[in-house]
C-alpha cells in the first residue's frame, strides 16, 4: 500500500511548483487586438491623410466631412477585425476551461478526488482505463494500453508496465496503474511543446507583405502628385493654395474604401471558414491559405479524429450466415466496454476492439454468458473465447489472417461449410495484401 504525500507537503510542493497547467504567456489583451489592426501601412496612411484632410479644411474654411469620412472607414475596417479576432481568442480561452479534468491521486494513504491541476511532483496517481494521465509519471505497478497520438501522433496504443514513464494528455485505453509524478505543468513534455510553440515569432504573411509593397507604390504616388501639382501650380495660385490644392489632390487620389472591402471580405472568408468547423485567429490568415499550393500537417488528431473504425467485411462468397457470424466476432470475442464517466458514456478498451463493437452493436443483440477466454499475445497473435448462446455454443477467434488461416480447415459459403483449399487460401492472403497496402488494418 502507498502512503503518498500528506496534505501539508502537497500544498509546500504547489507553491515550490505552481500549478499544474498549461500557461498561456502570452495572453493578447483586447486593446492590443484593437491596435493591431490599426498597424496595416494602408490604415497608417489613412490616418494621416485624414490629419491632411483636417488641416486643408481648416485652412480652407470648408466643412471636416471628408476627414469624418476617412477616420469613419478606419474605425470600421478596425472594428470588423477587432470582432473576429477577439471572438476567436475568446472560443480558444473558453475551450481551454473546458479541460478542466479530475485526478485520482494517493494522499495520507487515502485515494482521493482531486483537481487535476493540484496534482505536484511526488504525487502518487490512480490511472484506469478512460482516463486522461494527468501529469509525466512513471509506473510503480501495473500494465496499461496507452494513446500517444498527441505526442507522437501514431494512433496505435502503446502498452506500458513497472518502470515505463506515463505522459500528460495521454489517453488510456486500457488497464489500471499506480505511478508517481516527476513534472507538472510546463515541465511535462506537452507543457515543453507549448513553451516552444508561444516562443515562436508571428510572420508577415504573403497578404500582408502585399499590402505593404502596395502602400509603398501608393505613397510614392502620393508625393509624385503632391510634388507635380504644387510645381504647376505655385506660379499661378503662390505658395498656401498651391500646397493645399496639391494635398487634396493626393488625399483624393488614396483609396479610403480599401481597408474596408478588404476586412469585410476576409471577415466573410472567416464566417464561411467558422461554417466548416475550422476557427481563424488573424484574418489575415485567409487570403495566404486560398493561395497554399502544399500544406504539412500531422494527421492523427488533425486531419482525422485518432479513433479506428470499421470500414467493411470481405467475404469469399457472400451469404448471411458469414455475416451474422462474423458480427458476433466483432462483438463477443471483444473486451472493450462503455462506462459513465463524467455524466458522457466513454468507451474504454483496446482501440481496435472499440471499432469493431461499435460497428456490431448495432446489429448483434447482447445475450449468453462467455465461458472461457484465451486473450491475444504478441506469440498467439490472435484472441479466443467460448460463448455460450440461447441456442449454441460458439469459439470466436479473430486475430492476424496469415494466422487464422493456417488453422482452419473448413469454410462457411453459399452452400454450407465446405474444405478450405489452398487455392482459397492464397486468394485470401492476396486480399489480405491487398488491403494491407491501402493501410487497412486487417482482421
Amino acid at each position: 500500500m502507498y502512503k503518498g504525500l500528506s496534505e501539508e507537503e502537497a500544498k509546500e510542493l504547489l507553491k515550490k511548483y505552481g500549478e499544474n497547467k498549461i500557461e498561456r504567456r502570452k495572453k493578447i489583451s483586447s486593446w492590443k487586438i484593437f491596435l493591431s489592426q490599426l498597424k496595416s501601412p494602408l490604415i497608417l496612411l489613412l490616418i494621416f491623410a485624414s490629419i491632411i484632410s483636417l488641416v486643408v479644411n481648416y485652412y480652407q474654411k470648408e466643412e471636416f466631412l471628408d476627414t469624418f469620412l476617412i477616420l469613419g472607414i478606419v474605425f470600421i475596417s478596425a472594428l470588423l477585425g477587432f470582432f473576429q479576432e477577439y471572438k476567436a481568442e475568446r472560443t480558444i480561452e473558453s475551450l481551454q476551461k473546458l479541460a478542466s479534468p479530475k485526478a485520482k491521486v494517493i494522499r495520507d494513504g487515502k485515494e482521493q478526488e482531486i483537481e487535476a491541476t493540484m496534482i505536484v511532483p511526488g504525487d502518487i496517481i490512480v490511472v484506469e482505463s478512460g482516463d486522461i494521465i494527468p501529469a509525466d509519471a512513471e509506473i510503480l505497478e501495473g500494465k496499461l494500453q496507452i494513446d500517444e497520438s498527441i505526442l507522437t501522433g501514431e494512433s496505435k496504443a502503446v502498452e506500458k508496465s513497472k518502470g515505463d514513464k506515463i505522459f500528460s494528455g495521454t489517453h488510456v485505453f486500457s488497464g489500471r496503474a499506480i505511478a508517481k509524478v516527476f513534472a507538472t505543468g510546463m515541465n511535462t513534455e506537452i507543457g515543453k511543446i507549448a513553451e516552444k510553440l508561444q516562443e515562436m515569432e508571428e510572420e508577415k504573411t504573403p497578404f500582408e507583405e502585399k499590402m505593404e509593397v502596395f502602400t509603398k507604390k501608393i505613397i510614392l504616388l502620393t508625393i509624385a502628385v503632391i510634388v507635380i501639382t504644387f510645381l504647376v501650380s505655385f506660379s499661378k495660385f503662390g505658395i498656401l493654395k498651391a500646397a493645399l490644392l496639391a494635398v487634396a489632390l493626393a488625399v483624393a487620389a488614396i483609396p479610403e474604401g480599401l481597408p474596408a472591402v478588404t476586412t469585410i471580405a476576409l471577415a466573410l472568408g472567416t464566417r464561411e471558414m467558422a461554417k466548416r468547423n475550422a476557427l481563424v485567429r488573424r484574418l489575415k490568415i485567409i487570403e495566404s491559405v486560398g493561395s497554399l499550393d502544399v500544406i504539412c500537417t500531422d494527421k492523427t488528431g488533425t486531419l482525422t479524429e485518432g479513433k479506428m473504425k470499421v470500414k467493411d467485411f470481405w467475404l469469399l462468397e457472400e451469404n448471411d450466415k458469414s455475416k451474422e457470424i462474423s458480427l458476433k466476432v466483432c462483438y463477443y470475442c471483444n473486451n472493450s466496454k462503455q462506462v459513465l464517466k463524467n455524466g458522457n458514456l466513454t468507451w474504454i478498451g483496446d482501440e481496435t476492439e472499440i471499432a469493431l463493437k461499435e460497428f456490431a452493436k448495432d446489429f448483434v443483440k447482447e445475450e449468453g454468458e462467455r465461458l472461457e477466454e484465451v486473450s491475444f499475445s504478441s506469440e498467439r497473435m490472435m484472441m479466443s473465447v467460448v460463448h455460450k448462446f440461447s441456442n449454441e455454443i460458439l469459439v470466436l477467434t479473430k486475430g492476424a489472417p496469415e494466422v487464422v488461416i493456417k488453422k482452419c480447415d473448413r469454410i462457411l459459403l453459399k452452400d454450407g461449410v465446405k474444405k478450405l483449399t489452398e487455392e482459397m487460401k492464397k486468394k485470401i492472403l492476396e486480399k489480405n495484401s491487398e488491403f494491407a497496402s491501402q493501410g487497412i488494418r486487417v482482421l
